[in-house]
This record gives structure tokens, C-alpha cells and sequence, in this order.
């Protein structure tokens, strides 16, 4: 099955590679070109030009399906699929990525490593629409694979394992995700330096069950670190940072610092807004929780005001019945998990 074709349209510019005007717009070269620098743009947290250039590197593969092998078919798919679910569009990425991997199983059958990958994409987009059953599920699935195939210091397996205990925290599981966020920080030295952005995204996660689980002062030195280690690699503006510091202004509010978590909120949000939009989840979840602690702050109409269009906002881009938005009508904190690209 070919991935739907609702996304091809409204495509805009970013710089086209030099093979495109050398080779043509549908020459595998330009195709895999243009896919190169989606994902540059994705690391370096630019997810609306990603978008753009995976959107274009699909309508030109559309059109020409037998220019490339079916691994990098795929591996084209699976980019869109990312770029979408990282630009905020739940339901769009969780369709996309559920083509990707039948499509994978069937062509490459289910141990292929790529369908595995495929397979941890689309447990992501379950998670982030919603679905945590059948998120846990799938993800646990993954991870017995991935763990049989490359072993347990992988970058693939610390990475289907972070995909089950997000989804298990999600799901309220806590303990649960707990137990393997620590264990994948254990295993980072093996494969990452420890300046390594992935690595102060995975110990955010474990700074988020440590918090739940009622350690916000382990939290807060967990994201703390992570902060500063993501600014001085990455810049205060990449969705990495931003999402830490959104996370660690609830730390200060659980520790009962609620000045400094509405400074800290208030900086967060206005980057947020800057890089990923005013109705990205994360900016609206970052609203969200800077609502409670304006409150806590003594600005109680100023919090109800802000937490009153955030609840339409939420309702309107992601439904009524999505946790976030569950989250703000019932003003409770929102949090924000990492998954490495």
C-alpha cells in the first residue's frame, strides 16, 4: 500500500540540492539528496522545512516509484511520517506510519531491521495520538526483537526501549518506565559521550519519572544539567531545550518555587511559540502549565485568562478527548518526553 496522498499539497521552497538542478527533481540521487538535508533540518530542530522537504521528496517518489530500493522507500516514509509527528500533527503521522510498517512487514518481513524501525515510529505516533495500549504493546514487541538482533548496547535498542517507557509513563505506568529510563542511561556511556544531546534527552526522561514518582529535587538536577548541556551544544531555541526547560519549570513548581517556575515557564513559552508556533502541542502544553504556576504566582487572572484559550486551542488541534487537553481542563501539568531522531 502507498502511504495516503493527503500530504503532497502546499509545498513550499526550502534550498533545493545541487542534484536537482543537475539530475532532475525525481533522480534518485536528488531524492536521497533532498532527504539528507530534510534530516539535517530535523536535527537541528527545524521540523517545519523538514516537513517541506519530505513532503517533496514523497510527491516526486510518488510519481516514480521504481527510482529507488525498497529500504529507502521506506526509509522516506518513515522521515515523513517523523517530521510530521515532530511538527505537531498527530493523527496525520500515526496513518502515515501505520502504511510505512504494514508496508514494511509485508516487503522486508517483520525482523528486518528497517521494519523494526518502522515499527518504533509508529509506536511513537500511537503514544502521541493517544493510544497506549496498543503503543505498550507494540513497543514491547519491538524492543524483545531489536534486543534478540543487536544486542542491548545499541542505538536502536536504548531507542525502542525509550519508545515502551514513554509509553508506559503516558499510560500512568510510572514504576514501570522508571525501571528502563534508568536502564538506558546506565547503558549511554557505552555509545554516547556524555555531552551528547541524546544523552541529556535521556536522562530528561528520567528526570520526569523521578518527579512523578515524588524525587523533584533528583529531577531538577537531572534537567538542570540537561538544560545546560543542551544550550551550550544545541542553542536556547532547539525543541531539545526548550522542551527540558518546560519541564524543569515543573520541577520548580513541585519543589514549591513557583517564581521561578513562572520566569522559567515565561521564557520557555515565548520560545516555544517562536520555533515550533503558536498551536504546536509542546507550546500549548507549555501554556498550559504556565497557567498554574501564574496562579501559584499570585496572577490567578492572568492564568485563567491564558489556560481558557489553551483549552480551545488543544480542543481544536488535537480533540477533546486528547490527554493534553484532558490536562488542561483539569489543570494538571502537562509533560514532555524525548525520543531520539
Amino acid at each position: 500500500m502507498w502511504p495516503r496522498l493527503v500530504l503532497v499539497h502546499g509545498i513550499g521552497k526550502p534550498r533545493c540540492p545541487v542534484s536537482q538542478r543537475v539530475l532532475g527533481p525525481s533522480h534518485p540521487r536528488t531524492l536521497l539528496a533532498r532527504h539528507a538535508v530534510a534530516l539535517d533540518y530535523e536535527l537541528s530542530g527545524d521540523y517545519k522545512n523538514a516537513k517541506e522537504l519530505h513532503k517533496q521528496a514523497y510527491a516526486e517518489l510518488s510519481q516514480n516509484v521504481s527510482a529507488v530500493r525498497t529500504v529507502d522507500l521506506l526509509t522516506f516514509w518513515r522521515s515523513l511520517s517523523r517530521a510530521v509527528r515532530l511538527s505537531g500533527e498527530y493523527t496525520e503521522a500515526q496513518m502515515l506510519a501505520e502504511d510505512a510498517y504494514e508496508f514494511g512487514t509485508t516487503e522486508l518481513g517483520l525482523d528486518h531491521l528497517a521494519t523494526l524501525r518502522y515499527g518504533r515510529e509508529l509506536a511513537n505516533a500511537m503514544r502521541l495520538e493517544g493510544d497506549f495500549a496498543a503503543s505498550i504493546s507494540l513497543a514491547t514487541d519491538l524492543l524483545d526483537q531489536v534486543q534478540r538482533e543487536l544486542g542491548m548496547n545499541n542505538p536502536d535498542t536504548l531507542a525502542t526501549a525509550t519508545a515502551l517507557a514513554n509509553s508506559l509513563r503516558a499510560a500512568g505506568q510510572i514504576t514501570e518506565a522508571a525501571a528502563i529510563a534508568q536502564d538506558v542511561v546506565a547503558r549511554l556511556r557505552a555509545l554516547y559521550p556524555d555531552n551528547h544531546p541524546f544523552a541529556y534527552g535521556y536522562a530528561g526522561n528520567l528526570a520526569l519519572d523521578r518527579r512523578l514518582l515524588g524525587d523533584a529535587d533528583g529531577a531538577r538536577a537531572l534537567n538542570q544539567a540537561a538544560l545546560e548541556g543542551l544550550a551550550a551544544r544545541l542553542g536556547q531555541d532547539h525543541p531539545y531545550t526548550l522542551t527540558v526547560a518546560a519541564n524543569l519549570a515543573s520541577d520548580l513548581a513541585a519543589l514549591g518555587e513557583a517564581r521561578a517556575a513562572r520566569n522559567l515557564g515565561e521564557q520557555a513559552l515565548e520560545r516555544l511559540r517562536r520555533v515550533l508556533g503558536d498551536n504546536h502541542p509542546s507550546a500549548l502544553g507549555g501554556a498550559a502549565n504556565l497557567s498554574l504556576d501564574l496562579r501559584a504566582d499570585g496572577a490567578a487572572a492572568e492564568g485563567d485568562q491564558l489556560i481558557a484559550g489553551v483549552v480551545d486551542d488543544l480542543t481544536r488541534t488535537l480533540g477533546p478527548t486528547h490527554r493534553y487537553t484532558e490536562a488542561a481542563q483539569a489543570r494538571t501539568r502537562i509533560d514532555f518526553d524525548f525520543d531520539p531522531v
